[in-house]
């Protein structure tokens, strides 16, 4: 049986205080990959494992990142640089990748996340479409956290394949 990606879109219901450390959070990851984007471009070092070199462990001190928030900045800096090296890249965008390690999340009555940040995790709900609650089900294989419009949004891709590979959170 074929797998097929499937993207899952729903919105973060925070408290204040929960809201700020993500806010903070998203921003040091946009201040990280403009960092490491500025070391690959002066130093002309466009792959994973070269960069992690050059940059991991003074971004992980400089900034306190957990160090999969710091993998995960260098690796999207790096696929910029894939498809374009011939100009310095400045990310904009305030919007954060995530893997299993930095976001987990528990199926119930209502879904709840657990979100790494630059201080400590966070738990929060996440408001889905109910017919895209059983595809949580499947294995997550990658995560974007988004801030629009002063609201935090989460997108997650899942594996759909057969039931037996589905998680039990």
């Amino acid at each position: 049986m074929m797998e097929a990606s499937v993207r899952i879109t729903g919105k973060l219901h925070t408290t204040e205080e929960d809201f700020l450390k993500l806010k903070k959070t998203i921003e040091t990851f946009r201040e990280v990959c403009n960092n490491i984007s500025e070391i690959a471009f002066n130093e002309r070092c466009f792959n994973s494992i070269g960069l992690h070199h050059l940059t991991y462990k003074d971004i992980r001190i400089k900034y306190n990142l957990p160090a999969n928030l710091v993998v995960r900045a260098r690796d999207k800096v790096v696929s910029t640089y894939k498809k374009e090296p011939k100009k310095k890249h400045i990310f904009k965008g305030l919007n954060m990748d995530l893997d299993q390690r930095l976001l987990s999340i528990k199926l119930g009555e209502e879904i709840i996340v657990s979100i790494a940040t630059v201080e400590k995790r966070i738990k929060t709900k996440f408001v889905i479409e109910s017919d895209q609650k059983e595809l949580l089900k499947y294995p997550m294989l990658k995560a974007k956290l988004v801030l629009r419009a002063n609201e935090f949004y989460l997108q997650v891709n899942v594996r759909e394949g057969s039931a037996l590979e589905k998680n039990s959170y």
